[in-house]
């Protein structure tokens, strides 16, 4: 059996409020992602109600909306600016990690969202990150009182 990689940030964690969309209530990033993955309100709700890796999983199994390619990497952002929205705890700990650079290490040989780990550092995608780079320098163009770094 496999042993998986736990990252504190995850999209798999539970948001202390859930994300509404369409009035759907998605309880991590990761249902909201995989949600928007379709135009079908039904799916949507489908997924909202799914445990984040099983709606990971399923969410592989539909068909993508056409402009998937176009779109997805401004929905992970929304889903990101929701889960460290300040006053919640994901904000807080997500501004004390300062100017650090964040790696999602994973062992499911992610390279778009995360580093493989059995890859060293360095030259890979790593766009979670990158958005949410783009999220900390938001939040604080948006007055959040927090140092950055």
């Amino acid at each position: 059996m496999a042993t998986w990689i736990k990252n504190w940030f995850s999209n798999m964690e539970r948001l202390e409020k859930p994300i509404i969309v369409d009035g759907i209530e998605y309880p991590t990033v990761e249902n909201f992602y995989a949600a928007s993955k379709t135009l079908d309100v039904q799916q949507k709700r489908k997924i909202a109600t799914l445990t984040a890796s099983v709606a990971k999983k399923y969410a592989r199994t539909i068909p993508l909306r056409s402009d998937w390619k176009g779109v997805k990497f401004a929905l992970m952002f929304m889903g990101l600016m929701q889960k460290f929205y300040p006053g919640t705890n994901w904000h807080k700990e997500l501004m004390e990690t300062r100017g650090e650079e964040l790696l999602e290490l994973n062992n499911w040989h992610d390279s778009v969202w995360g580093v493989p780990a059995n890859i060293a550092p360095g030259g890979q995608n790593n766009s979670k990150f990158k958005i949410q780079k783009m999220v900390k320098e938001k939040l604080f163009q948006l007055g959040s009182r927090e140092i950055i770094g």
